[in-house]
């Protein structure tokens, strides 16, 4: 691929003086007004130049400028992160400054903490209330937003002054790209990835003789099935969360894989909902919803949270995100439970358009257009996702948390990375075939599909569900 950035070479040119020396010589000695005025002209041209140059400098130490030398005035930029604690960015801003010593970043992760549902709108509806409030002290620099927000900032970010379209689609996954540079014009860019797997107790599976859960959904279900223990109509022991809106993590990202299999376009070219046109989005929703029904049944409402009941050796599978194996083996270790462990790759539609069709969730950094310094964030970037960067996190967020691994990288040239990895190889392969689409308001996107899953299954339902979706798509970048 040719080289995305392209130098310009600014030559100037030297006038070539010439002169003609004559013999013929004035009778007449020049004048002391003439000699004056000649005076005033090189001063005035000595003048001019010096303004010239100063105007220069100024343009060059302009505070959106990338300052590149030690002399360069200071330049302070405020970053929110979530997740990742101080402790675990720090040493990577350290060594930035130690790049561009004139640049401070103070990082602070903004995360509020408690149950991840209302953690996460209590951290939307702060970033959303500093930025409507337009108050260019209060808004950070840089920002995180998750994938299915992003479409909603657009109005807020500045475009990405170091990543063209080109570089961007060489270095990050489609997902990335479809996410963080819509239109053609890069807005963010991911320090991590996620995508999704199934989770597995070993020793469920092989008290029935299953060494591994099957490749294909209608397989798995079955299998799924014969793990259900019942004693009456209460089961004590679940195949696989699945079917429910509340008691399962990720129904939503479930149901979507499940779109995405069947070959549902969520939107249009224009970016319009139009999941409610093809029929096999109500197939999609029955099957989901067949694993809480009589003859499919392997899970039920009434039962603990999935990865509650995972934890305590009742349920057999699970599926679930990087992040959540990271909790569950951190807690499996840390409570001595016993469990062993197993992670295979999402189940298949058989006859379906790829051969592996997986969905992602993660976060991503935005630059705000309200901030002086937007040029000098955008550098810091470019350099904090390179692969350098993105490993020293990984290791750092391992090692300050106790995990067993850090983080699934976002960008192709770094899938070499983990493929012997036991833990992350299965989510490192999906990550070329993870889907995503824009949402633009995420968790309410997903709080009308959980009330959807709830409902009876019907075409009525879902075209209810589309109509509610595009009235969020249409009120992209007001935010509440």
């Amino acid at each position: 691929m040719a080289d995305a950035y392209t130098t310009q070479t600014y030559g100037y040119a030297n006038p070539s003086f010439s002169y003609e020396e004559t013999t013929q010589k004035s009778s007449k000695p020049p004048s002391n007004k003439n000699f004056a005025v000649l005076i005033l002209v090189v001063i005035g041209i000595i003048l001019f130049i010096l303004l010239i140059f100063l105007l220069l400098g100024s343009n060059n130490s302009s505070n959106n400028s990338t300052p590149d030398s030690a002399n360069a005035d200071p330049v302070v930029l405020q970053w929110w992160g979530v997740f990742v604690d101080e402790e675990v960015v720090n040493p990577l801003l350290d060594d930035y400054k130690s790049i561009k010593p004139n640049v401070t970043i103070e990082y602070v992760n903004k995360w509020p903490g408690g149950k991840f549902e209302n953690a996460e709108q209590q951290y939307n509806s702060e970033l959303n209330r500093v930025i409507s409030s337009g108050n260019s002290v209060e808004i950070p620099d840089m920002f995180m937003v998750h994938n299915s927000w992003a479409a909603d900032y657009v109005p807020y970010v500045r475009i990405s002054t170091t990543e063209n379209l080109q570089t961007f689609q060489s270095k990050f996954y489609p997902a990335v790209v479809s996410d963080f540079a819509p239109n053609g014009q890069v807005i963010g860019v991911p320090l991590w990835m996620d995508t999704f797997a199934i989770i597995y107790n070993k020793d469920l599976l092989q008290q029935s003789a299953i060494s591994a859960p099957p490749t294909g959904w209608a397989e798995f279900r079955n299998v799924a099935v014969n793990l259900t223990k019942k004693n009456g109509d209460i089961i004590t022991q679940a195949g696989f969360a699945a079917g429910t809106s509340q008691n399962v993590s990720f129904p939503t990202q479930l149901l979507f894989t499940l779109f995405a299999q069947n070959g549902v376009e969520f939107t249009d070219v224009n970016g319009n909902a139009t999941f409610s046109t093809d029929p096999d989005a109500l197939d999609a929703i029955i099957f989901y919803k067949s694993f809480t029904t009589n003859e499919f049944q392997t899970w039920s409402p009434n039962l603990d949270n999935d990865a509650k009941t995972f934890l305590e050796g009742k349920t057999a599978m699970i599926y679930a995100p990087s992040w959540r194996l990271r909790d569950i083996l951190f807690y499996n270790k840390q409570y001595d439970l016993g469990l062993d462990i197993g992670i295979s790759q999402v189940p298949q539609l058989q006859g379906q358009d790829e051969p592996v069709i997986n969905w992602t969730d993660y976060w991503g950094v935005v630059v705000s257009n309200s901030r002086p310094y937007s040029t000098v964030a955008w550098d810091f970037l470019s350099w904090m996702s390179e692969p350098q960067q993105l490993k020293k996190l990984s290791d750092n967020i391992k090692n300050f948390y106790g995990y067993d691994f850090g983080i699934l990288y976002p960008r192709l040239d770094m899938s070499n990375e983990l493929e012997s990895d036991s833990y992350l190889k299965i989510y490192n392969e999906s990550l070329p075939h993870a889907k995503t689409w824009r949402q633009v308001k995420g968790l309410q996107v997903k709080e009308i599909f959980k009330e959807l899953i709830d409902k009876n299954a019907s075409s009525s339902a879902i075209s209810s569900a589309e109509n509610d979706v595009q009235i969020l798509i249409d009120s992209a970048g007001e935010l509440d």
